[in-house]
């Protein structure tokens, strides 16, 4: 059966379990053991969550997102190590699905604004076409339901 690797922050997480039910008998789901925060977290830990399932390093499927923890990073900066994920999962051989951020609301105490998950996406979707990753718009899944 197929191999899938989740990729992501506390969202993925949320959405692991109904991942697996939906493709039971269809493809095995597994998920990087670890809330994966912002981009520089996974530059430092990708090549384990890479190898951390049973019989890891070897995927059919890698769905990924970084996005909310790098909401307060100059986007330059998130977006090139974001470019350098995506280089490395490329390495695998696996087929590379960008899981869009969804949406934030305004929140003055933490220095967070819906706008800056909008930039955020737009520049990754950039980054994703370029490198020919397809795209799971969870943003515009979600939005209409806040």
């Amino acid at each position: 059966m197929p191999r899938v690797l989740l990729i992501g922050d506390s969202v993925s997480r949320g959405y692991t379990q109904a991942t697996r039910k939906a493709l039971a008998g269809k493809a095995n789901v597994h998920r990087a053991p670890a809330n994966c925060g912002p981009t520089a977290s996974g530059i430092r830990n990708i090549d384990a969550w890479l190898v951390s399932a049973p019989g890891g390093g070897t995927w059919d499927v890698i769905h990924f997102n970084f996005g909310i923890h790098d909401r307060n990073t100059p986007v330059a900066d998130s977006m090139a190590r974001l470019e350098q994920l995506v280089e490395r999962m490329k390495q695998t051989g696996a087929t590379l699905v960008w899981a869009t951020t969804t949406p934030i609301p305004d929140d003055p105490e933490k220095k967070q604004t819906a706008a800056s998950i909008i930039e955020r996406n737009a520049a990754a979707a950039t980054v994703m076409q370029q490198h020919g990753v397809a795209v799971d718009d969870l943003y515009t899944f979600i939005a209409p339901h806040l």
